[in-house]
């Protein structure tokens, strides 16, 4: 790991920026564009929230910002939030178990709109999401295509809710009775014990009946992502809303097996797409040119050190987690990412026929998934960053090369940053995340 981690973050350490690889005029569309969108997404959630907890309110207008690619201005598009609820209500607020489906239609600048239907049974308290949900039926379409067979399980599991927006990543009950995490409907490296979520759940709901406001659960997972650093590990996660001071510690970066596994394999992919397309002319040999500056993953990896120096007194690259047990860190941030890019579509991207098969239930051209682990000296999670999936939907009718290339290009430009300055929106979550220290 460190062979791969520490020439890229120590040539951050000692230059304090790397630089840029964009024109002025793209890099300030794209900042634009990565705010905006992270404003929209904060926006809706915001709205579906007030509309699940008040048992009056079963359809909401929510005026979002979109960016206009024509105009290059911002704009206000009307989102639609609809909620039904089969349970009781309470002093006006949903409480007591039920069945919940909420629908949101957000509509995009060039005129698509993105329609996510989600049914879940659980149980509301005093207006507000507790204890164990399991969503039954998700359904995601954008309005000029057809929905992909596999997508809806992108949105199926059980998690443990201290609310609308506080709760842990999905989980699927495997037949041994123990709960696998998933990410974007695929399998993830996380499980949990049988009754394992049932136990916490029903921790919570008493907790809350006996009239607690600083509500928490702790869930004892095992990871196969932490077993190269903790073998045979089993990690108690805890979600508490109580910070943790970074300001002062020293924090170790440190890359999951499967990340440095990911990055060799994506290293590989691009280049062979690279050594393919030297022959593209015209616009498809600029949209080309574009994606190679965009797609470095050293990129990645000097956005993720350079989030950690917003928040710590000092950053340094690791392999395991000795430096803990030793003194010389405070912390390490375990880094998990999986890219689900595909780097094989040359000559044959086809908007009528995608996506091919078979294909991973995310069925965007370029997508990735983010997460991380926070522990602590004593070698407990003190703090989970649930995966951050993000996808590349194309929006348009285009087809071929050109149209390939142009969805690369744009998704690692809007993901990894738009030059020295831009973070890009795939580690905005993770900056939230330590905001929140």
């Amino acid at each position: 790991m460190k062979k791969y981690l520490t020439p890229m973050i120590c040539s951050l350490l000692l230059t304090g920026h790397v630089a840029a690889q964009m024109s002025a005029e793209q890099q300030a569309q794209g900042n634009m564009n990565s705010a905006i969108v992270m404003r929209a997404h904060t926006v809706l959630l915001e709205a579906e929230a007030r509309a699940m907890e008040e048992c009056s309110m079963s359809r909401l207008v929510v005026p979002i910002p979109a960016y206009n690619f024509s105009t290059k201005n911002e704009e206000a598009l009307d989102a639609v939030v609809s909620i039904e609820w089969s349970g009781a209500c309470v002093d006006g607020k949903r409480d007591g178990p039920g069945v919940l489906t909420w629908q949101s239609e957000k509509p995009f600048a060039s005129g698509n709109k993105l329609t996510v239907t989600t049914t879940a049974e659980g149980r509301f308290v005093k207006g507000q999401r507790l204890g164990m949900w399991c969503v039954t039926k998700y359904e995601a379409t954008l309005s000029n295509r057809p929905p992909s067979p596999r997508l809806p399980l992108s949105g199926l599991g059980c998690r443990l809710h201290e609310g609308h927006a506080k709760g842990t990543p999905s989980y699927i009950k495997q037949p041994d009775g123990r709960w696998q995490e998933y990410v974007l409907g695929e399998p993830g490296a996380t499980f949990l014990a049988a009754g394992e979520l049932e136990a916490q759940s029903a921790k919570l709901l008493a907790d809350a009946a006996a009239g607690k406001t600083d509500l928490k659960a702790r869930v004892v997972m095992q990871s196969r992502d932490l077993d190269d650093l903790l073998p045979g590990s089993k990690i108690v996660a805890a979600m508490s809303a109580s910070p943790i001071p970074l300001k002062d510690k020293r924090v170790a970066i440190v890359l999951s097996s499967q990340s440095v596994s990911e990055f060799g394999r994506f290293k590989s992919e691009r280049q062979a797409l690279i050594d393919a397309s030297a022959g593209l002319r015209g616009e498809a040999a600029a949209e080309r040119s574009r994606f190679i500056k965009a797609s470095n993953p050293d990129r990645l990896l000097v956005n993720i050190a350079k989030v950690m120096q917003k928040h710590a007194k000092d950053v340094h690259p690791a392999d395991d987690l000795s430096g803990l047990q030793n003194g010389r860190f405070d912390y390490a941030l375990v880094v998990d990412w999986k890219s689900m890019t595909r780097f094989d579509q040359l000559g044959k991207y086809d908007k009528a026929a995608w996506p091919p098969k078979p294909f991973p239930a995310a069925s965007g051209v370029a997508c990735e998934s983010l997460r991380g682990f926070l522990i602590g000296r004593d070698l407990k999670v003190v703090r989970q960053l649930p995966a951050f999936p993000s996808c590349q939907f194309d929006l348009s009718t285009a087809t071929g090369d050109q149209a390939y290339m142009w969805i690369l290009a744009t998704y690692f430009a809007d993901h990894w940053g738009n030059g020295s300055d831009e973070l890009g929106l795939s580690v905005l979550g993770l900056d939230a995340f330590l905001k929140q220290q």
